[in-house]
């Protein structure tokens, strides 16, 4: 029976310094958003269960403090006890983790297990309803304003994108879980005319801005 590399590995270390005389890590809240490659396996035997999953960073950035969760069913409440072997860590761009989890099947109480990952700037899923612009039509370079309901986040809070054309205009981090909904608003401004193409999550709609 061969030894794996994972059988070997005792310690991993991972550190990240201010270059600032004084401690200052102001420049992490400039990490782009990414999303995580994630896919799981359960085994389940005499009442217990290990879950497998697996995530891979695809991006070019650092994917920063990762922190996976078992729920018991989705958007349920998280699954305690839970050992894992590894848990609130960061991928550099390209690369994989495999981390396990081993609980008693009685905690999920009787739902079926779900994975949740979240993370400083990780992309997690989340719903989104009833987006509303407040006026249709509007100036060049005036500001208007844009709210959406969200509900259903990661259990650490979603990173809710307002999209203009397909590229993001502002994000703001959202907690909604449970029967809870929360109104997310922005603000913002288009400097070209004609019509823009907004979405936030799945909701999608329309604003015309004249010269």
């Amino acid at each position: 029976m061969g030894i794996s590399r994972r059988d070997l590995l005792k310690s991993r270390n991972f550190y990240w310094l201010s270059t600032a005389a004084a401690a200052d890590f102001k420049s992490l809240s400039t990490l782009p958003f990414l999303a995580l490659e994630v896919d799981h396996a359960t085994v389940q035997k005499d009442g217990k269960a290990v879950t497998t999953v697996r995530l891979k960073n695809p991006t070019d950035h650092i994917a920063f403090f990762i922190h996976i969760a078992l729920l018991g069913g989705k958007n349920g409440e998280e699954a305690l006890p839970v050992r894992w072997d590894d848990n609130y860590f960061s991928l550099v761009p390209a690369e994989s983790r495999e981390v396990v989890a081993t609980y008693a099947l009685e905690d999920l109480k009787s739902e079926s297990p779900v994975i949740d990952v979240g993370g400083w700037n990780i992309l997690s899923p989340f719903e989104s309803a009833a987006l509303r612009v407040l006026r249709p039509t509007v100036k060049l370079g005036e500001l208007f304003e844009v709210s959406a309901k969200i509900r259903n986040t990661s259990l650490d809070g979603s990173i809710v994108q307002l999209m203009l054309d397909g590229q993001p205009a502002s994000s703001k981090r959202i907690w909604a879980r449970g029967e809870e909904s929360r109104e997310v608003d922005y603000q913002l401004s288009i400097d070209t005319p004609g019509t823009h193409y907004l979405h936030v999550g799945e909701q999608k709609a329309t604003i015309e801005v004249t010269g």
